[in-house]
């Protein structure tokens, strides 16, 4: 089920939510310039999404990342749900953080779909989530991968294979509370914890 029709890699990734284009090519990360803010692409107001959406099929994904010590050894999970079809993957490092782990599990969930998909990942991670959800990425680009505070932003090499991956589809981020009453979240988490031991 993972291969989500034949459509091939544009380069362009748009998010309906915050109503903006993200584009980037395969050396560089650029945003066209057309308001104030220059990585901001506006919808034009007659822009319909759902009929760029009609033919591409919807895999809801959850992921989440583990790690025993933080940094120590860590490792992460992913499920994928399309119709009644149902993939997991898991992975682990030696050495590394939970962040880390957060991030891995998002983009080998994306590196493993073979076409243009409409994507739903749900995630317990405030830092994967926020960084789309609430901007952080822009800034980020913005200021040469640097954070508000003028700090290299932590993980740059796992936020530019998450961008490229997403460059394939058509990706929203959900939040969901940690530990709590959701049963895809709760099962996830314990894949990402036994990953470690693998």
């Amino acid at each position: 089920f993972m291969y989500c029709g034949l459509v091939g890699d544009s380069g362009i990734h748009w998010r309906e939510r915050r109503g903006y284009f993200l584009k980037r090519n395969y050396d560089t990360i650029s945003f066209h310039i057309s308001t104030k803010i220059n990585n901001l692409e506006r919808f034009k107001p007659d822009h319909d999404a759902s009929k760029s959406n009609i033919f591409m099929k919807e895999v809801t994904i959850y992921t989440d990342g583990a790690c025993s010590g933080n940094p120590g050894p860590g490792g992460w999970a992913a499920i994928l749900r399309h119709g009644t079809h149902e993939r997991v993957i898991t992975g682990s490092e030696k050495q590394t953080t939970n962040n880390r782990m957060e991030l891995a599990a998002v983009v080998e969930s994306l590196r493993v779909l073979k076409g243009k998909c409409m994507i739903f990942i749900h995630t317990d991670s405030a830092y994967v989530a926020n960084a789309f959800n609430q901007g952080w990425i822009e800034g980020w680009l913005k200021n040469g991968w640097r954070t508000a505070n003028k700090k290299p932003v932590k993980n740059k090499d796992l936020w530019i294979d998450l961008l490229s991956q997403m460059d394939r589809h058509e990706v929203q981020f959900v939040k969901v509370k940690g530990h709590a009453d959701d049963d895809l979240n709760v099962r996830v988490d314990r894949l990402a914890v036994e990953a470690i031991n693998f």
